[in-house]
């Protein structure tokens, strides 16, 4: 995989990275994707794609193209990627897609798994040019497509979760945004596809594995840095995203950061 930053700075705002890469004849890589507030857009040429519970398979099917949207915030993925084919993909910072993309545009084929259609000139990014080129033209698209945010109150309550790490509470933004507590909850499952609380589950978690990639030794240590109740409520909410418990995974994270069985860190 060969990854890169938006060389547009405006585009930085929305696009986390974008990056390339494809499946040789007769290779088959299995891994593990876990949940994130960050979104990924993949385009794929010759390839296939079916997507079944927490099953993810990309197999190389010549002459078939899609573009697919991942959002899974609530469940971990297991994907099998197979054969020749070519992707070029790209993260999402919270409320990136709809930037770019109409609402109506997401089509689910499975929880939180979107095609996306009408996009015909994103197929059309030729993946045998160089590198330089297909990138040219994807952030052209981009730049081209953008649209400005469709819920600036969503924008900051999102903000506001971020830099509380997932403690703040409904009560108080209904108060500080002026918004009901059944608008708050449609406006999430409207656009970041997922409940208002799973959405601050989602932030802890990722917060955890951040802070256990530093110095930190213990979950007792990690638990001062995060905002779970308490180590049992840390290995519950941890286990229910994951499948492991938290010092499994994050013990494999740290000692092999690079590993492509676990596809954990953005």
């Amino acid at each position: 995989m060969i990854e890169y930053q938006p060389s547009s700075k405006f585009l930085q705002q929305y696009i986390h990275s974008i990056y390339f890469t494809k499946g040789q004849a007769n290779e088959k890589i299995e891994f593990i994707y876990y949940p994130h507030y960050i979104e990924t857009i993949n385009i794929f040429w010759n390839a296939s794609i079916r997507v079944e519970g927490n099953e993810f398979d990309i197999k190389h099917k010549k002459g078939e193209h899609n573009i697919v949207l991942s959002s899974s915030k609530t469940k971990f993925m297991k994907a099998t990627v197979q054969g020749a084919y070519n992707v070029i993909g790209f993260h999402l910072k919270p409320m990136g897609v709809h930037h770019f993309f109409e609402r109506q545009s997401l089509h689910e084929i499975d929880s939180k798994i979107f095609e996306i259609s009408g996009s015909k000139s994103l197929k059309d990014i030729d993946p045998l040019k160089p590198l330089e080129e297909q990138l040219k033209s994807l952030e052209k698209y981009l730049l081209d497509n953008y649209r400005p945010s469709p819920d600036d109150q969503l924008s900051s309550i999102i903000n506001q979760i971020h830099e509380t790490n997932g403690t703040i509470k409904l009560s108080g933004l209904e108060t500080q945004e002026n918004l009901s507590r059944r608008t708050i909850l449609r406006k999430f499952q409207k656009y970041l596809f997922c409940s208002f609380e799973n959405y601050k589950k989602i932030v802890r978690f990722r917060q955890s594995i951040l802070n256990s990639t530093k110095h930190f030794t213990n979950n007792s240590q990690l638990l001062d840095q995060t905002s779970y109740y308490d180590q049992s409520d840390f290995i519950h909410q941890f286990k229910s995203l994951t499948g492991e418990t938290p010092n499994k995974l994050l013990r494999h994270i740290k000692n092999k950061p690079h590993s492509i069985n676990y596809f954990w860190k953005l």
